[in-house]
């Protein structure tokens, strides 16, 4: 008996979902691997979905895929101009949002029929870069962020072991800061953007051992 080549490739299937750089969140600029069952056999489109949202974006995978494995990059930079062709795609920055993603693979034969694969969740982070400077009242720290925070996301910056809670932006910004008291000069600290719940990461898990990113106190 010979079975017809689409009964034998399967239906999709995702099981894994890990980016590159050893994180467990995806960041502007990074890869982020897909692992599975039956991911090649056709044209390949990886599909982001926001929950609650109506909100969908696609990215080619980088080549060459495999049956088991596709590996896709996010974009990275400043967000496009609005006369830009590809503003507000997939590969614009800025119309990505930090959150919670569903996560996708389309795949069209060559008969054109597409399969989708299940649905895994992976949350976008903040790729964020602190700077500090001495302030009247103790040290001003700026944090970065790409993609820009948006009006109504909740917002908070880490330094060592202080929070400070920040008012939503009244319209996307692309850094948040906040001044912290009674912290100790030379001392280093860890310096974190919250965005929604999610945190920068200060992790270098590129180290070996992996280690803290840290800021030095002014």
């Amino acid at each position: 008996m010979i079975l017809r080549p689409d009964l034998m490739a399967g239906v999709p299937t995702l099981t894994g979902i890990a980016p590159r750089d050893g994180q467990q969140v995806m960041r502007l600029g990074g890869e982020v691997r897909l692992t599975g069952h039956a991911l090649a056999g056709g044209e390949a489109r990886v599909r982001f979905t926001r929950p609650g949202s109506a909100e969908v974006l696609e990215l080619a995978p980088l080549a060459p895929s495999t049956p088991h494995r596709v590996t896709f990059r996010l974009p990275g930079g400043a967000p496009l101009a609005p006369a830009d062709p590809a503003a507000g795609s997939a590969a614009d920055p800025g119309a990505w949002r930090i959150g919670t993603y569903t996560v996708e693979l389309v795949i069209r034969d060559e008969d054109g029929r597409e399969s989708t694969s299940n649905a895994l969740a992976i949350a976008l982070a903040p790729r964020s870069t602190p700077a500090v400077a001495a302030d009247p009242g103790g040290v001003r720290l700026t944090m970065s962020a790409e993609p820009p925070i948006r009006p109504g996301q909740s917002v908070a910056i880490l330094l060592g072991r202080q929070m400070q809670l920040l008012d939503s932006p009244a319209s996307p910004v692309s850094e948040a800061e906040a001044v912290f008291a009674g912290l100790r000069p030379g001392a280093k600290l860890a310096a974190r953007l919250r965005v929604d719940g999610i945190d920068s990461p200060v992790i270098d898990m590129a180290s070996d051992p992996p280690s803290l990113v840290t800021v030095t106190v002014p």
